[in-house]
Order: C-alpha cells, then structure tokens, then sequence
C-alpha cells in the first residue's frame, strides 16, 4: 500500500487542535508576563537600592541583572514560538540563543576562574555591595539551568530526528533543579542544596525558571508529557494526581518547619507532617480515584448499550454503497467499511490505523483539514476532495463528516460518509467548457442577440426594459460598445421602440410567457432609416427577455419585386426564415435546397418525408399543438428538435401558416425553419454572463452587491456572524506597465483562482472592479476567524505568478470587517474599502481590520 507523509499524523493533528485553545494561550502569556515583570521589577529594584525587589527576604539569594536579562529573553523566546508563523519561530530561536550565549560566557568564567568584567556592566556600584568576588555574576547553577532552558527552547518548534527528546531532556535539567531550590526556599530547607547569600540561586529564578518550562510545554501540546496527558479521558483527574504528588514534598517540609516552629521536638514534627500529608495525598487519591471509577462504570453501561445499535450500524454500512469511516476527531481510522474496496481498491485492513487525510490529493487537503477542525468543535461538514486509490489515480468524491459525541455532550470522533461522484464532477466539467464555447458562439452570431431585464414600477407593471447583455452584432446594429449599453433603457435610448409598437410586444411576451415572433416587422434604425426585421423573443428566468432579429428590409424588398414568379420562388419570398417547405397532411411535398446545408441529403430525400419520424419524441406534443391552431387559421411559431442525416439532433425554429393556393383554397401549410442551435445554447448561459466578470470567471460587482444586500437583509443564525473581506493587489499598475496587459489579465486571473481555493464554495467572492476583489464569508462561528481566511489570502497571493512575460510577485493589501445587525451593504463596503486602504497606507501587504 502507498503510504502518505508519515509525520502527518499523529504529530501535527493535536497541534492543530490546540491552535487556537484559549485556555493554553492565557497560560503561556500569564507564564512569560510574570517572568518578565519579575525581571523589570529586580532592574528596578538594583536602580533604586531597594533590597524587598531583589532577593525578596534579606536572608536570600539577590536576583543579579544579569539573571533577570537571561530570563526576560528566555521568556519572550518561549512566547515567540506561540503563533504558526516561521519568522516568529525564528525570532524566538535568536531570543533563546542569545541567552544562551549570554550563559555560557558566564560558564567558561566559572570554569576557567576568570573575570571578564561582565557583572559589573549593570548597576556596577550597587551589585559591589553584595560583598561576593563577582557580585553581579547569575550562581553556577543558575547559567547552567539558562544554558538548558536556551538549549530546549532551541529544538521547540524543529521536527529533526530526536528534537523533540532532546528538548524534553533540556527542559527537565533546567527545572529539576530549580523545582528543588523552589522548595528548599519555600519550607526553609535550603540545607538541601548548598548557597550562600550572593552565589546560590535566588528563589524567584527558580520559580521564573519553572513558569518559562510551563510555558515551553504549553507551545507543543503535541509533544510528551502535554500529548499523553491530553490524549487520555481521565485527562483532569490525572492532572490534579500529579499536582497532590509534586505538593507532598512541599507539604512535608511545610509541615516539620510549622512544628517546629510550635516547639515540637524534630522527630514528633516530621512524624505528624508525613501522617499529616499522607491524610491529605490519601484523600485526594481517594476522590480520585472515585470519579475514575464512577466515569468507568457509567463508559461500561454506555458500551453496553451501544453494542447492539453499532453492530446494526456496521451492518448497515458494510452493505451500502457509500464509504463510512470512523475514528477519533484527529487520531487514525479505526474503521471502514467493506464497499472501499470497491470504490477505492483498498481493503479495509489496509486503511486501519491510516490517517485518512494522507490519502486525500494534496490541492484538497487544506480544506479537508479545516473540515476536521470544525467537525472536532461540533460542527458537521459537507464537502467534495479527491481520494487516492490504491492504483495510483485520484478519484473525486463527496463527503458528509459529522461528529460522534458521549452523553455528556463531547465529541468523541467522527463519522465520515463518502460517495463517488467521479461522473457527475465529470459532467459538471464537461458543462462548463460547453457554457465557454456557447458563448464564444454567442459572440459569434451574426444576428444580434439582446438581454432586457424589465424595469418596473411600485404596482408590478413594466416601465422600460434595461440593457443586461448583448452580442458584438447587437452593439454594432445600435452603434454603441457593450460598455455603454449595458445599464441603458430601451425606452430613453431608442424612443422608435416605443413609437413602432415593439415595446407593447416586449410587455406582452414578458406578461404572458409566449414566445414573441414576428417577421417583417417595420422599425427606424439609429439614423432614422426604416427597416423591416425579424424578431423573435422569449421570456427568460431573472425577470428577463432574451430578443434577437434579422434585418430582413433587402429581402422584404426581393421579395416585392419577384412576387410575380413562379409558386416555388414566391413561397420563398413569402416566408424569410432558412429553410421552406410545405407539408400536406405531415408529409413534406416541397423542400427549398437551402435543407443540404441545413441538415444534410439532397431535396428528393426530404420530399415524402413523414415530420414525425425525423422529430424529437419529446417534441412530438409540440408539433401536434402547432398543428392544430395552424389548421385553425393561426401563425405559429415553435422550437422544436429534428434529425440530420448523421442521426443529431438540432433545434430549429419553425414559423407555420396556412398555406393557400393561387386560388386562394387552403391546402396544407406553408413552414420556415432555421438553425437556433447557437440561440438557444446563447439563451442558457446569457443569465450566467450578466453576472460573472468575463476575466476571472468570478461574479461581477452587480451581483455581488444584490448578493450582499441579501446577506445583510437575511436574518443571521444567534452566534453566527458574517465578514467582508476587500482585496486590492499593490503595485498592479506596475505589472501593467513592464509585463504589459496580458501579463495582467494572468495576475488577475491567478489571483481569483488563489482566492476561490482558499475559501468555501458557498462564500461569495467578486470582482468589484480592476483589481479589487471583495469577499463575504457567512456563518463565521467566529468574528477572528476573518482574520485567519484574510491572512491565508495574503499569503497565498504573495506566492509567484507565472506568465508568459515572466514570474510576477505580487502582494495584497486587505480590509476586514464584520457585518452589524441592521446595516446595510454600501456602509459594510466603504468600512471594509477604509479599513484596506488603511492597509495600504501602512506598508501594504498586510491585513487591517475594523469594527
């Protein structure tokens, strides 16, 4: 079996987990302040003289400065190595190493029985008064714990062979001693190490020395001893165990000195402090040991209980087609179902004890592994990612991952359904490449092509139509760029529409759903001219009219001048659409020549042809409808399906009538027909082109403000909130000016595509215009979670971008807010557009956020 990363798993998961622990956060920041404070307050101390800062008791060791300065450095070095990012890492290595080199000087004075004059840097005339050879100079013991710590804290954030023992190892050598030293001082015991008032170790360096190795701990919960204690469920009894265990000594130290200090004889004062800390180590033992037991009892009721239902659960699971994992919210698979091996060729044997995520493609994992996150914290995710199978290949997959809780309402693990939806990614696909090509066709067309969108007033009623789209022929006909049309009305900018009589067409076709045909139709052109046009129409979903037209005025006036021709060339005139023929009782009797280019064999192989036969059978209804009214004496006009001679399908559009012989009695009808293959595929995708910008692909700054206002409008689930994220890319115009435009359009396109992998599907993300890019995150269990997408923008967008005009590094300056109750979409914008550039203003590259 193909094995992933193998330090991925067990390693890293906790460390995720703990990310963003509060509680752990508050514990390292309140270790490393109280180290720090006790450092200034002993500077302090050494400037004003004051005895009570130094060394606490007059009978005690002094904290010398140069101790303090050690432990300061250690301190902001164990904090440094708190957030994720490397270059913080970095300056708490430098911090560690420093104190360190500091200590280490100090250790070859002590060795080679040399001064060099380094303890008297600080406070030189009060340290003198110490009364020691080197009064400022930290006790051996002292720069040797330092030298431990620095050396620990060195190895905390690397993931070399061994770091993590050697930093374990480190960090043991530096408390042990000053843990001893802790509770000497505390019980006046100090006869259990060897000091006198100027060169043994002060009582608060050993207590700052513990807090830096809390705080060490605390930065890698995902090594020993935080990782063992925190995998266990008895967690927090084992906890207050320890804390029973590591007071015992200092509770029998406590005890023989307050004895003593009562007149007690020594023996009798050590003999009741052991049976005095022997009755308190034995009752907390005892409670303990009585909540392990009752949370045992009520874990083997529970087991029992669940032993039926899970065993009709894996049944269920192993004969369905889906793939069920389950296993703990970070740990490995500890179950799946027997259909993986035949969705993914993998035995079930072969995935236990795996972690599913190193077989999910390496593009997919990120967003797999926030998944787990959010599904750790309670929350259930529906996502799609790529699975690896066992020959190699990646196939697409959806997933529904939930969490599995105990009664008392914590997640246990997690329960993951995933289905092949390799087919219908597949078609997704393959749709979108044909939605590329139908409007490449679109544009293409040489009949133009128009979106009205209906204006209308308070009551309902249609007031105007608005340009929302239109084809290169259309903005030619109007003599106008797209630029200029779009937004437009009709009515203010062609006031002929109006005065032909088009625009009550328009109001009926969009009121009453049929289609709008009408040929010959006589309009004034821009420059008055008039013209005759055929125009077809039909009402689109978004309150839309999709129009297109023929300029038909040459051939109205062909038409005229050869009226006196034969019944073939009049029956062409008559009828302006591509293909005529006439049909006597639903056989062709007459075809024009233009069927061969249209739909392929010669005419003699359509006469005698029965319509049904070469009809779609879904459009049979169509037909025989159409059929009907013509025969009632109406002009029809239908889209309908028929075959070519290669056996495909194409849509047609059909004109019908009554046809009437030189005698004027009906026989039969009379039909036009042309191609619409390009229309109607134009028709489908003009909804999608009115909202997403043509460059990136993303929505355009129309929708994404109507999908804004609806946001902002929508009542917001309590504890859910929503944030805007306004992008703007530094220097663009530079890339512009040396790379050229093209190189920019492929920044601009890398940037959208960057910017729509790091966020969910369902968050909106747009182009509001040259290179802003505005995103709106809905849902956000928390508002700082902004934060977090906003920073993985930063820096997926500073990663280089290749065009064929070189390697381009750009940068992205962000504005972040969060949506307030009751407010509105442009005063969201203009807080979330100030807050970026605030951004910019500060030093670009970077992300500002405000309320």
């Amino acid at each position: 079996m193909t094995q992933g990363p193998s330090g991925a798993g067990a390693g890293e998961q906790p460390t995720a987990a703990f990310r963003d622990a509060p509680g752990r956060v508050w514990l390292i920041r309140l270790c490393v302040a109280t180290v720090m404070a006790v450092a200034i307050l002993d500077w302090i101390g050494w400037a004003i003289g004051s005895t009570l800062l130094t060394r606490l008791a007059p009978t005690w060791v002094v904290l010398t400065p140069w101790a303090s300065a050690m432990l300061f450095l250690l301190a902001a070095a164990a904090h440094a190595q708190t957030p994720e990012a490397t270059s913080a890492h970095t300056r708490g290595r430098v911090l560690a190493a420093a104190a360190g080199l500091i200590a280490f000087l100090m250790l070859v004075e002590y060795a080679t029985g040399s001064s060099w004059g380094f303890d008297t840097w600080w406070f030189g005339d009060a340290v003198t008064h110490v009364g020691s050879a080197h009064p400022g100079r930290p006790a051996p013991a002292t720069v040797v714990a330092v030298v431990s710590m620095a050396l620990a804290l060195l190895q905390l954030r690397s993931d070399r062979h061994h770091a993590e023992f050697f930093s374990q190892v480190f960090t043991a050598l530096a408390m042990f001693p000053a843990f001893v030293r802790l509770v000497g001082y505390a019980a006046g015991a100090t006869g259990i190490f060897e000091f006198d008032t100027s060169t043994g170790m002060a009582f608060v360096t050993a207590l700052c020395m513990l807090l830096i190795g809390v705080a060490a701990f605390a930065v890698r919960p995902d090594r020993r001893p935080m990782a063992l204690l925190t995998a266990r469920p008895d967690r927090v009894s084992i906890t207050r165990l320890l804390l029973v265990f590591l007071a015992l000594p200092l509770l029998l130290l406590l005890g023989a000195q307050a004895l003593s200090d009562l007149g007690a004889p020594d023996r009798v004062a050590i003999v009741l402090s052991d049976l005095f800390a022997a009755l308190v180590v034995g009752t907390a033992v005892f409670a303990v040991s009585s909540e392990q037991q009752r949370s045992l009892l009520r874990q083997a009721a529970l087991t029992e209980a669940l032993r039926a239902s899970e065993q009709r659960y894996r049944l269920l699971a192993e004969n369905g087609s889906d793939v069920i994992i389950t296993g703990p919210p970070y740990g490995r698979i500890d179950w799946v179902s027997d259909s993986v091996e035949r969705t993914l060729g993998w035995r079930p044997s072969e995935l236990i004890g795996e972690h599913g995520v190193d077989l999910i493609h390496p593009e997919d994992r990120p967003s797999v592994e926030s998944a787990l996150l959010r599904v750790a914290a309670g929350k259930p995710q529906r996502m799609e990612a790529r699975w690896r199978r066992s020959d190699g290949e990646y196939l697409w997959m959806s997933g529904l991952i939930g969490p599995e809780w105990d009664p008392s309402g914590r997640v246990l693990g997690r329960i993951a359904n995933w289905r092949d939806i390799a087919a219908e990614h597949s078609a997704r696909e393959d749709l979108a490449a044909e939605r590329e090509l139908l409007a490449v066709n679109m544009q293409a067309l040489l009949d133009p092509l128009v979106l009205f969108k209906a204006v209308r007033d308070e009551d309902g009623a249609i007031t105007d139509f608005e340009y929302i789209d239109l084809n290169d022929a259309a903005c030619v006909y109007v003599g106008d760029t797209r630029e200029q049309l779009i937004g437009q009305h009709v009515g203010k900018l062609r006031p002929a529409v109006r005065a032909s009589g088009l625009f009550e067409l328009y109001v009926k076709a969009m009121v009453s759903g049929e289609k709008l045909a009408v040929d010959d139709f006589p309009v004034a052109d821009v420059h008055g001219a008039m013209r005759f046009l055929d125009i077809r129409g039909r009402r689109v979903p978004g309150d839309r009219l999709s129009v297109t037209w023929r300029n038909v005025t040459e051939r109205r006036e062909s038409a005229v001048a050869i009226a006196a021709s034969e019944e073939h060339y009049r029956l062409l005139a008559e009828n302006t659409a591509d293909v005529v023929f006439r049909l006597r009782d639903g056989i062709i009797s007459w075809i024009s020549p233009s069927v061969t280019d249209a739909l392929g064999d010669d005419v003699d192989a359509w006469i005698g042809r029965d319509v049904t036969v070469i009809m779609h059978p879904d459009d049979l209804s169509v037909y025989m409808e159409g059929l009907v009214r013509v025969r009632q004496g109406e002009t029809v006009v239908s889209r309908v399906r028929v075959l070519d001679n290669h056996g495909v399908f194409h849509w047609i559009e059909a004109h019908a009538k009554q046809y009437h012989n030189p005698e004027g009695v009906v026989d039969g009808a009379i039909c036009s027909m042309r191609l619409v293959d390009a229309e109607v595929a134009a028709e489908q995708v003009l909804d999608r082109l009115a909202r997403f910008d043509d460059l990136t692909g993303l929505l355009n700054r129309g929708e994404a403000l109507r999908r804004l206002a609806y946001a902002t409008s929508t009542l917001r689930t309590p504890g859910e909130h929503t944030a805007v994220l306004f992008c703007d890319v530094d220097h663009f115009k530079q890339v512009n000016d040396t790379l050229g435009h093209a190189a920019g359009d492929e920044v601009l396109r890398t940037l959208a595509q960057r910017t729509r992998d790091c966020v969910r599907t369902s968050d909106i993300v747009a182009r509001m215009g040259g290179d802003e890019i505005m995103v709106v995150l809905q849902g956000l269990a928390d508002p700082d979670s902004a934060l977090l997408v906003a920073e993985k923008l930063r820096a997926s967008a500073a990663e280089p971008i290749s065009t064929p005009d070189g390697v381009v590094h750009c940068s992205m300056s962000i504005g972040v807010t969060t949506v307030a109750d009751g407010e509105g979409p442009d005063a969201l914008i203009a807080r979330a557009d100030a807050a970026m550039y605030e951004a910019k203003s500060t030093g670009r590259n970077r992300v500002i956020r405000v309320l």
